[in-house]
């Protein structure tokens, strides 16, 4: 067949031709030229046609993607006079022609036309969500079988805050039931907070919260085991990447970093001055994600504002993956070429994964998961806060029965230097005795045994706090007892003048005391 080029030539040829071309070519010349003019002026009408029935096509497609229908597809295979018919009827809005982009409700299909599913089914104190903050600790808890670590956790925690960085931080407690906030669990749980940590309660330090019974997936404990995990296993973690995923959800607003520990950690002397350091050190640098511990989902900080990219990963991969290994998903994903080779793709991403000193250390050796026993530890760590120093107690002069060890003396402990430790174990009648310099108007007192590294150093209510008012002749009246936990607290309804106040024990203890807090509130 003649290419188009070929017969446009041949077409130019004769009409430049200044005599006729019947006058100087061929009856078989003439013939030619003239079916070629003709197969010209057919081809040409022919793509007319084609062009038309084009825009019939584009035109119907238009108008299904419209309409939205399956049966509007089928038919575009008929006559273009169904087509045609489609471009008069009624047509949806010009925003259907948007693409959809796939909701958070996607990821996690059952929570769709739940509307409790993301509402916490408690916010302690108060129903109120707290105030933002610059930095928000998060802490998941569950209950375990053998032993809590979680009131050490948060005692070390606290003992790490200054008056001034309290104010500037929350720590957010989740405690992660299945059965809601009604279940005995999560009122025991928040009943030990309370009673141990009030005064951090009240200042808005401590923040509870307990995700709804809605929030976990009816099938959880039906979740296909992989990574060669039993099904025992594969619920365990399974429930904690959820457990994380809501404490994100929940605490991405109420500041500018998110600090990640867990409920069975001590914290390090002053690991919120050395956090705000490095922070302000790398002010200038993008980075993701900080580890200031090696360990599992331990002291990861990130910045409020990546949370969302971290939530969605968890989210796809929850039922996939450890949450640890889903953080380590995301860094090969968003900073390594594809097909790199692990070595060379951790070398990329330590520019986006910082490290940290070691501030926080794992204690929990009986885990969550039935069963499981963690004995790890970091391995530079050092020491962890084992007291909370009060500054500002009232002038007084503190004696005690009780042989000291070491430089630990009840008087350091006073004074705000150091915690006091006990040499031998405290006898029925031994005592500690504080001698206010002048009578003190007094709102209420605190004293805490035991510590996160000692829990056993302490005194249960075998031991009570006396107070002596000012004024001649007053005798010393019984006010409250320590609980079992070795904590004694007392609010007084009215201020009271006093003159003395007397620890004593009224048996004789097995162990050696401790004592981390010693708090006179005037």
């Amino acid at each position: 067949m003649l290419s188009l080029s070929l017969i446009r030539s041949r077409i130019k040829k004769v009409l430049r031709m200044r005599i006729s071309p019947f006058q100087r070519l061929p009856l078989q010349t003439w013939l030619l030229n003239l079916f070629l003019l003709i197969a010209f002026l057919c081809v040409v009408y022919s793509l007319s046609l084609l062009s038309d029935h084009t825009s019939i096509i584009m035109n119907t497609i238009t108008a299904a993607r419209t309409a939205g229908s399956v049966g509007d597809y089928v038919d575009l295979q008929i006559a273009p006079a169904r087509a045609q018919s489609h471009l008069t009827e009624p047509q949806r809005s010009p925003q259907s022609d948007k693409v959809a982009v796939p909701l958070f409700e996607d990821l996690l299909p059952y929570l769709r036309n739940n509307s409790k599913a993301l509402q916490p089914s408690l916010i302690y104190p108060n129903n109120r969500v707290p105030s933002k903050r610059h930095l928000v600790i998060g802490v998941p808890t569950v209950p375990r079988e053998k032993e809590s670590y979680l009131l050490p956790t948060l005692q070390s925690l606290a003992f790490g805050l200054s008056f001034e960085q309290q104010r500037n931080a929350v720590i957010v407690i989740m405690i992660g039931s299945q059965d809601g906030a009604n279940s005995s669990l999560v009122m025991e749980q928040i009943s030990l907070i309370e009673a141990d940590f009030k005064e951090y309660l009240n200042s808005g330090l401590f923040h509870i919260m307990v995700p709804p019974r809605e929030w976990y997936p009816p099938d959880l404990n039906a979740t296909q085991p992989n990574l060669g995990d039993s099904p025992q296993r594969m619920y365990w973690r399974t429930k904690q990447n959820l457990d994380y995923l809501f404490l994100m959800l929940y605490c991405r607003e109420l500041g500018e970093y998110y600090l990640q520990v867990e409920d069975d950690i001590l914290a390090k002397p002053g690991y919120m001055a050395k956090i705000e350091t490095f922070i302000h050190e790398k002010a200038q640098q993008k980075w993701f994600a900080v580890d200031f511990a090696s360990l599992g989902f331990i002291g990861k900080l990130f910045h409020a504002y990546d949370l969302p990219y971290l939530i969605y990963y968890i989210a796809l991969l929850y039922r996939y993956k450890p949450v640890d290994w889903i953080l380590d998903t995301v860094f090969i994903d968003r900073y390594c070429p594809l097909f790199e080779k692990p070595k060379n793709c951790s070398r990329m991403s330590k520019d986006y994964r910082l490290r940290g000193a070691t501030l926080f250390q794992h204690i929990g050796i009986h885990s969550s998961l039935s069963g499981k026993v963690q004995k790890l530890k970091e391995k530079n760590f050092g020491q962890s806060n084992t007291f909370n120093a009060h500054v500002d107690n009232p002038p007084a002069t503190v004696t005690t029965t009780l042989k000291q060890y070491d430089e630990y003396g009840i008087q350091q402990l006073y004074d705000g230097h150091s915690l006091f430790w006990s040499w031998g174990a405290p006898k029925k009648g031994d005592y500690i005795l504080i001698q206010f310099s002048e009578p003190t108007l007094v709102k209420g007192l605190l004293v805490r045994s035991g510590n996160a590294e000692h829990p056993g150093d302490k005194v249960d209510n075998n031991t009570v706090i006396l107070c002596q008012s000012a004024g001649s002749g007053a005798q010393f009246k019984e006010v409250t007892e320590f609980n079992e936990r070795g904590v004694a607290r007392l609010e007084f309804t009215d201020p009271e003048w006093l003159a003395s106040v007397r620890i004593e024990m009224h048996a004789d203890y097995s162990n050696w005391l401790l004592i981390s807090e010693l708090h006179i509130k005037r």
